[in-house]
């Protein structure tokens, strides 16, 4: 265990290093000398590492104390980050890019699904604060960052690295626009520096044989009512495997043929209309009378108040013989993507159905208005394909109907 003396000796070296006190408590001291308390622990089984602040800000026995509330947190089934989303009200405005950080973030997370906020509160206390957190974002140079950034490139966590850099310049040009700095120094920092990101894809079926055969699968498959008509539902609606497996009745308006997924559910924060088409509407009618009275329009299995997971669509999947290579539920969105573009529909219409949002909140909402009557069309021509794809008759849905 560490004491107060130890610490104070700790100097900087340079690498950022660690020294370990117990139960999971260790003390950071960065590049710049900075010392900065960290929890590690493990929560559903995934190691994480919590920020619990600087010392001498934050002394050892207080160190402890946060270290102790975090186990008994963890005791009742709490992540302690999630208990952790700084509060604008924790601190001063400063030109320190700390502060900096957690103007940008709580300016910014009313916009963000909670999980995405959460995500980015983890990726700052983990990469940025430790190293950058205590310097004034003026004087910050294009060299700090590159350092975080090559660190993170040595371990190969690539996706990590872009993550990282878009955060650090978002809170860069927030800091410009509040008049603390003059410049973004992750701007002249080059792609062509770190490794290459492999480009990976949900797999998906889009050869119209292959998806006849396996919507002809999943029906006469013996998976359970519930997930065969999660996923045939995906297949007609294609929202993304989390909407769909919480897909909750009072979303459903079957007198204007419409769902209407909560903003809280969606990715951006936006409610997200889906038409329904004639086909669709069967499966939910099918479903009303197997989910009863629960909330839930694909309830799990034997759980009123809970819903099937999407991992349970996945299982699905591979249970009828789809490896992962092979189709993913995610890949539902691909499949349709790629063949309502060979359809020849709009691309605006197509990404407007997928809940490809816009960033300009007025352009968002003049393209909802816009496009809302003619997805009603898409949607029903769409099933009405899936419908002939199944029966292996869909070589008469030539383009000219398909558009007409």
């Amino acid at each position: 265990m560490l004491t107060n003396t130890e610490i104070k000796n700790l100097k900087p070296k340079e690498k950022l290093y660690r020294k370990a006190d117990s139960h999971g408590l260790a003390i950071e001291v960065a590049v710049s000398g900075s010392k900065i308390w960290v929890h590690r622990y493990r929560y559903r089984g995934k190691a994480t590492m919590m920020v619990l602040g600087h010392f001498p800000d934050v002394s050892l026995l207080e160190a402890r104390s946060k270290r102790d509330k975090n186990k008994s947190l963890l005791k009742e089934g709490i992540n302690p980050q999630s208990q952790n989303l700084m509060s604008v009200n924790d601190f001063e405005s400063s030109e320190l890019f700390e502060d900096q950080f957690k103007l940008w973030f709580n300016k910014s997370k009313n916009i963000w699904a909670d999980s995405h906020a959460r995500t980015v509160i983890q990726r700052a206390q983990r990469y940025l604060l430790p190293h950058i957190g205590r310097f004034p974002v003026s004087t910050i140079t294009h060299q700090n960052i590159l350092h975080i950034l090559k660190t993170i490139d040595n371990k190969g966590k690539l996706d990590t690295l872009q993550k990282v850099k878009g955060i650090a310049s978002q809170v860069f040009k927030f800091s410009i626009a509040n008049g603390y700095t003059s410049f973004d120094p992750t701007r002249d920092i080059p792609s062509t520096l770190f490794q290459k990101k492999k480009v990976s894809h949900y797999a998906k079926i889009t050869t119209p044989k292959l998806v006849g055969k396996l919507l002809r699968d999943i029906e006469n498959s013996n998976l359970s009512d519930n997930i065969k008509n999660a996923l045939l539902m995906t297949a007609h609606i294609f929202l993304r495997p989390n909407e769909i497996a919480g897909l909750l009745w009072d979303e459903v308006n079957l007198s204007e043929s419409v769902i209407r997924i909560k903003p809280e559910r969606m990715k951006m924060k936006r409610m997200h209309i889906v038409p329904l088409s004639i086909q669709s509407r069967k499966i939910i009618d099918q479903m009303r009378k197997i989910s009863g009275d629960t909330e839930y329009v694909f309830p799990g299995m034997g759980k009123s108040n809970k819903h099937i997971s999407p991992e349970s669509l996945r299982n699905g999947l591979r249970k009828i013989g789809y490896t992962k290579g092979q189709m993913t539920t995610h890949g539902f969105r691909g499949m349709a993507s790629t063949l309502l573009h060979e359809m020849n529909i709009r691309t605006e219409v197509i990404e407007k159905q997928l809940a490809h949002e816009e960033s300009n909140k007025v352009k968002a909402a003049y393209n909802h208005a816009e496009y809302l009557s003619e997805r009603f069309k898409v949607m029903q021509q769409w099933s009405d394909y899936l419908d002939s794809l199944k029966s292996n008759d869909y070589k008469k849905f030539s383009k000219d109907y398909l558009n007409e």
